[in-house]
């Protein structure tokens, strides 16, 4: 639709040009001047636009025409002015329209309609008919900004130049909604007072959050329009209304609703509609539904959207930000059976559907259309029909329900509303009105029911657990639907109390683990406090009676764990333990009767050796024996109690270390045995290392004496530390005890693993182990322990032959002579770290030396020859004979010893080969 261009425009033209000139690029003393001159112009000015408004008339329209336009005005009166076509020659005044200046056969000066414009640098034009537009230029010459200057601002009602205020008084303009017209308010520059014009706006003068568009949601939207009435006072309407089928009943029925006969009880509906812009002012605008034809649908909506729409679109964000809104319909029955009846439904039938529709919004001569994209359902509401759920019991013929005491139940959930479909559970929703009564014969518990609609409410007091406890109370549910069907059920009621009242916790003493025996080693717990809150509400009679499965509960942590080392055992006021009827996951389980009733103490029993400190929480936990309580309710009472580990002289003296054997926190080891039978201790294999010698007091004793720490009581946990590419744990051999006092050196070979082997750093930790449990355990320390090779650590000693020989002093051969032979053992002897000779070229070689090579460089090997003869080596010089530049040479020949742990030791023994 078209805007139209009223006298506002005008006076906006006028504000515009008195802020908008002026250029950054000059001085603005002379404009500023220019502009005291122009507001005092405007001020004639525009109290001679009031005059014209004052009588009344806005153009609404300029339309171009033949040879001119054709102004029309807001009270539809109209007028054309021409461009001075020729007239033709007459008597004078004929041809006057022609122009104001014409006389008797002259023609009239053609008319020429200037067009305003505004370039695209932001300058005001002017055009001449189909002339170039041109510059508007101010008084100096300089062209004229079509919009406020970035130095020129408003501050306090006076023009600014850069932040400084002028003496230029800027007009203010209000809009006056309620009036539909704008204030114009500017100071007489003759007088200095404030004068104010009212300036009328056309009424479809448009607005920034003026209504733009409405649409609808989806392609096709269809609303759906429900109503429910009461029938006709007839005998049609008395069978529709009761299953009595009589006046009668028809009558009580709608005593009991409080109606009349075909009273209208429930009309409504909604269509959606999404309004652009999201927040638009809907102020003055009616909206209706259309047809096709143009003539308006037989239901129309109330005068005004209201934000937001629920249902199918109610995902979207909240209105009005997303432009959804809803028109809401209420209609007469009369309005809704017409609107079914007009959908071309045969008569009678409850739901008309009609298609096309659109939606239109008016505001004065403004209107706005959506496409007609919407469709209307009008159904009249049906009869509700329910049975009983399954499973809920019906033995008497009507159902009999269970409602525990101190509980609210709606008795309309036990049922299934069949029809309208889809299957669901009843509520008070589908129908007019519901009630439940208490039907006769139970006066003296009919103030302890409270009775709200269709729900029965009790409270947990002494009065109802003693009165209404397992007490069946007969109801008459009473529903009146929204096609006025009225009918009772009866419905029994078996009020029960449940054993679900909230015990507080109740806690008892920490213990402290020992090796004492009974009653050290345990504790009990009185229920008092439990059969004291209990008799609060009236429910300890109740637990006597009712409670089943009796058992505690003995979890922690999460996942849940079985506490260890606690058993628990039922006791009688006197102290006697109670012989359980069944043993449960965590002890004794008691169903009796006589069992339960007995029930007074719980005794707990501590094992010390599988017990671990911390805090807990016992749970004693029963079942309801009732048939009719939900199985899987579980009623607890919680038993909260810590475990303390004692005081222990002996940890602070356990990881002291022994003289001279660590080096800071690292500990270097070769191996040994528990008890050698002589020395020297590295020659039996496998070896390992019993890391409780580096101790003073870590006995492998079981009951040593004091400061020593028992066998049982002290372990070591190892860690690799590197290389990376190491396992991470060692094995032990069974030396005693807890198995972990030992440094492994043994199952390299035999696993082919490198667990224990020599030069791999292991981050070991020392443990105090409360009582032998080792998962009750306290860090002592933690060392770094390296094992090194016995071999690899030893030395090669280099000998000198005795006299009585007749070797040479030193190992050599005389080059070129094949004849004599040499060998090492004379010359050289290995030795392991504690200086105990490996008879390496010997025919009892230590076993420890698993493989030995004698090897000579490569350079020399022309010279002599080494070739293993038993555990030594044959040297001789070779036939490979050349003059030797000096009186001899030394030839290293590399020594490698491997050890059963794959450990490589190498030396170097020299052989002088000399000139003959």
């Amino acid at each position: 639709m078209k805007r139209k261009i009223t006298f506002l425009g005008i006076c906006v033209l006028l504000c515009t040009l008195v802020i908008s000139l002026g250029s950054c690029e000059k001085d603005y003393s002379d404009d500023i001047d220019q502009l005291k001159t122009d507001v005092a112009a405007n001020a004639t000015a525009i109290a001679s636009l009031n005059q014209a408004i004052t009588a009344g008339k806005l153009v609404k329209s300029v339309t171009a025409i033949t040879n001119g336009y054709t102004i029309t005005f807001s009270d539809n009166t109209s007028i054309n002015i021409m461009n001075g076509a020729t007239g033709a020659t007459g008597p004078a005044g004929t041809n006057g329209t022609n122009g104001t200046n014409g006389t008797n056969g002259t023609d009239g000066t053609d008319g020429i309609t200037p067009t305003l414009g505004v370039d695209d640098d932001g300058f005001w034009t002017v055009a001449y008919g189909t002339a170039t537009p041109v510059r508007l230029k101010d008084s100096e010459g300089n062209d004229i900004r079509a919009e406020l200057n970035d130095a020129l601002t408003v501050v306090n009602g006076m023009l600014a130049v850069g932040g400084v205020a002028t003496t230029v008084e800027i007009p203010t303009i209000v809009f006056d909604s309620v009036n539909n017209n704008l204030l114009v308010t500017i100071k007489d520059p003759a007088t200095g007072a404030l004068v104010s014009y009212h300036v009328p706006l056309a009424a479809d003068f448009m607005l920034g959050n003026d209504l733009v568009s409405i649409a609808s949601p989806i392609g096709t939207t269809t609303g759906i329009i429900s109503y429910g009435y009461v029938p006709a006072d007839n005998a049609t309407g008395w069978a529709a209304m009761t299953t009595a089928g009589t006046e009668a009943a028809a009558d009580a029925a709608i005593a009991f609703a409080g109606v009349a006969y075909n009273d209208l009880l429930r009309s409504s509906g909604k269509l959606p509609v999404i309004i652009n812009p999201a927040q638009a002012s809907l102020t003055g605008y009616t909206f209706k539904v259309i047809k096709q034809d143009g003539t308006e649908y037989a239901i129309q909506p109330a005068a005004t959207p209201t934000e937001g729409f629920t249902g199918l679109f109610a995902q979207f964000a909240a209105a009005p930000s997303n432009g959804l809104y809803s028109l809401n319909f209420t209609p007469t029955r009369t309005a809704a059976v017409a609107a079914a009846a007009a959908a071309g439904y045969p008569a009678g039938k409850p739901v008309g559907e009609t298609h096309e529709l659109a939606v239109r919004a008016t505001k004065g001569a403004r209107e706005i259309f959506s496409g007609f994209q919407y469709a209307i359902k009008v159904r009249a509401d049906v009869n509700t029909v329910a049975t009983p759920k399954a499973g809920v019991d019906i033995t008497p013929g009507w159902p009999n329900v269970y409602v525990p005491i101190g509980t609210s139940k709606d008795l309309l959930s036990y049922f299934d509303r069949t029809a309208p479909a889809p299957t669901v559970t009843l509520t008070a929703a589908d129908f007019f009105k519901v009630a439940v009564v208490q039907l006769p014969g139970n006066t003296d518990v009919e103030n302890l029911i409270t009775k709200t609609n269709a729900t029965v409410s009790t409270a947990i007091t002494t009065a109802t657990v003693s009165n209404l406890n397992d007490r069946i109370i007969p109801m008459n549910v009473k529903t009146f639907d929204w096609m006025g069907m009225y009918s009772e059920q009866r419905v029994d009621v078996t009020f029960f109390s449940a054993l679900n009242t909230v015990i507080s916790p109740i806690a008892f003493a920490s213990q402290t683990l020992t090796t004492a025996a009974s009653p050290a080693d345990q504790k009990e717990i009185v229920l008092t406090p439990m059969f004291t809150e209990l008799d609060a509400v009236g429910k300890t009679e109740l637990w006597r009676t009712q409670a089943t499965n009796v058992e505690v509960k003995l979890t922690y942590g999460s996942p849940a764990a079985n506490i260890p080392g606690v058993t628990y055992e039922f006791l009688d006021a006197n102290g006697a333990v109670i012989a359980q009827d069944a043993a449960g996951t965590w002890g004794p389980v008691l169903t009796t009767l006589a069992k339960v009733q007995a029930l007074r103490k719980i005794r707990f029993t501590y094992n010390e050796t599988a017990a671990l400190p911390g805090n807990y929480t016992g749970i004693l936990q029963f079942a309801d024996r009732r048939a009719y309580v939900n199985a899987a309710d579980v009623f607890k009472v919680s038993l909260p109690f810590s475990i303390v580990n004692p005081t222990v002289s002996l940890i602070a003296t356990a990881a002291e270390h022994k003289a001279n054997v660590f080096n800071g926190q690292v500990l270097t080891v070769y191996g040994t045995v528990a008890s050698p039978a002589v020395p020297p201790v590295q020659n039996i294999f496998p070896q390992y290392y019993d890391l409780s010698k580096a101790y003073t007091n870590l006995s492998t004793a079981a009951a040593p004496a004091s400061p020593l720490v028992p066998v049982a009581n002290w372990g070591f946990v190892y860690t690799l530390v590197a290389p990376v590419t190491a396992p991470s744990a060692l094995l032990t051999t069974t030396l005693a005890g807890n198995n972990k006092e030992v440094f492994n050196f043994g199952s390299y070979l035999t696993t082919n693993t490198t667990i224990g082997r020599p030069y791999t750093t292991y981050s070991v930790k020392l443990y105090y182990y409360y009582f032998g449990n080792t998962a009750n355990n306290q860090l002592l320390e933690t060392i770094s322990v390296v094992a090194k090779s016995e071999v690899k650590e030893g030395a090669m000693v280099a000998m000198t032959p005795a006299t009585s020989t007749g070797l040479p002093a030193i190992l050599q051969v005389t080059n070129g002579d094949l004849v004599t032979v040499r060998n090492f053992a004379p010359y050289y002897r290995v030795n392991d770290y504690l200086g105990n000779d490996l008879n390496i070229f010997t025919s009892s070689r230590d076993t420890r030396a698993v493989t030995v090579t004698a090897t000579v460089p490569t350079s020399l090997a022309h010279l002599i020859s080494v070739v293993a003869s038993g555990n030594d080596f044959d040297i001789k010089a070779t036939n490979n004979v050349a003059e030797l530049p000096t009186q001899y040479v030394d030839i290293p020949v590399t020594l490698k010893i491997v050890d059963k742990f794959d450990v490589t030791t190498e030396y170097a023994l020299n052989v002088r080969v000399v000139k003959p």
